[in-house]
């Protein structure tokens, strides 16, 4: 199992924004092969906004993101004041 983290600076007065963009994001993903579940998350400012999803494997994870991209490049270009940062992480659990 993989993770993709997701991080993005925006302005706190934007908020309702992100979260349409998390709900559109959300729609799409759960579409997209190997999808298994996404946690939308801000910091206690609400100048960072962010998701962390649960992919099957590296490639649906990667794949993903290529999607994702096409299709919200420009609203979420329009929100985030810095280029977000995104990194696939594979998924430890113990036992």
């Amino acid at each position: 199992m993989y993770a993709r983290v997701l991080v993005l600076k925006a302005e706190p007065s934007r908020r309702a924004e992100v979260e349409a963009l998390s709900n559109q994001a959300f729609a799409i993903m759960k579409t997209l092969p190997g999808f298994i579940s996404v946690h939308f998350v801000m910091s206690a400012d609400e100048d960072k906004y962010g998701s962390f999803s649960l992919w099957e494997s590296k490639e649906a994870a990667l794949a993903a993101g290529d999607s994702l991209q096409s299709q919200l490049a420009g609203t979420l270009q329009g929100l985030a004041t810095a280029p977000p940062t995104m990194e696939v992480l594979e998924v430890y659990k113990p036992g």
